[in-house]
């Protein structure tokens, strides 16, 4: 939600007046956003010794970081994680 609040400060700042390069960057944030808000299934982890999937821990779809606990928003990223089987 910060890169929205940013995109809005700074289109607000421009007041109109912004380039097309400037306009596709601020789609991209706010897309990326977006993407982020619906909810995605967290994959387990593989054990890089035995090739295993480790159901201790979890794997961000989006930043591919571990995420510890069932967690709604992954707080690295933001990204809105899905625990339904």
């Amino acid at each position: 939600m910060r890169d929205l609040k940013d995109v809005y400060l700074k289109l607000k700042e421009y007041d109109g007046r912004y380039s097309l390069e400037m306009y596709s960057y601020e789609r991209t944030l706010i897309m990326d956003a977006i993407k982020r808000l619906l909810p995605a299934k967290a994959m387990p982890e593989i054990n890089s010794l035995t090739g295993k999937k480790e159901y201790n821990y979890w794997v961000c779809p989006n930043c591919n970081q571990i995420v510890v606990g069932m967690l709604d928003y992954y707080y690295h990223c933001g990204q809105a994680l899905d625990w339904k089987d």
